[in-house]
């Protein structure tokens, strides 16, 4: 069994030190999801059985035609391979005001979370704990000590104090 786990893309047209390539597109957006092809090139040729994104796939939840498309685009493209399941980490969080549209998005199409709660993945019977990020650590912290029993996995999206 194999399974890919990464997190923090921030896909997003930042401003800072871009230019516009040859496609019309900011730079820095395009190297996010030439960066994501990488991703979808390995899965392609490894087939893991799982594909876990923990937070912060936006850099922000307002986001604009062109990076919604791009990214939904390659997701999709994941989706063909395996199954995806993602949380929402702490530039897309649950308790501050978002663009619904991309919350429901990424909830319908994807097994995108936003609360906590465990799954069971079909192919693996591997069941995990996710726990979106929360400002509050102990949010994930009492799901944990409560329901630790009902998972194997946990994917955590959380802060550190200090850090």
């Amino acid at each position: 069994m194999l399974i890919y786990t990464f997190s923090d893309f921030h896909i997003h047209p930042h401003q800072q030190f871009a230019t516009t390539n040859q496609y019309g597109i900011n730079s820095r957006l395009w190297e996010c999801i030439e960066a994501f092809d990488k991703i979808i090139e390995h899965a392609r040729k490894d087939r893991p059985s799982t594909i876990i994104f923990s937070g912060d796939f936006f850099h922000q939840m307002k986001v604009d035609a062109i990076t919604l498309d791009l990214a939904i685009g390659r997701l999709r493209s994941l989706r063909e391979i395996t199954t995806i399941i993602g949380i929402a980490g702490n530039h897309g969080m649950v308790h501050e005001p978002i663009n619904a549209h991309i919350e429901k998005c990424l909830e319908k199409e994807f097994d995108w979370f936003f609360i906590p709660r465990y799954i069971t993945e079909p192919s693996t019977y591997i069941t995990y704990g996710v726990i979106p990020y929360y400002k509050d650590a102990k949010v994930a912290e009492c799901f944990l000590n409560e329901n630790s029993d009902k998972f194997d996995i946990a994917i955590i999206h959380q802060g550190v104090n200090g850090a």
